[in-house]
């Protein structure tokens, strides 16, 4: 039987396991980008709480390649 689990518990085992929440994709597009931007709130609690605590270099500010930030995901995508 394969393990599954939800995307929130993912990202949680990626973060605590050292993954880097801050690195974007070709597009410029951040883990917390893409949460936002897919009403992930729970994935994007817990990376707002990881980026909070110093760890993880997270730019709540920062943009992608076409200068939105995750707020406006959040907000486009509504």
């Amino acid at each position: 039987m394969p393990l599954a689990m939800t995307p929130q518990a993912m990202a949680s085992v990626l973060v605590e396991g050292g993954a880097c929440a801050a690195m974007p994709d070709s597009r410029g597009l951040s883990p917390l980008m893409v949460a936002s931007a897919n009403g992930a709130t729970p994935i994007v609690r817990m990376l707002l709480r990881q980026g909070g605590k110093g760890r993880s270099g997270l730019d709540v500010n920062g943009t992608d390649i076409g200068g939105h930030t995750a707020l406006w995901l959040a907000v486009l995508n509504r």
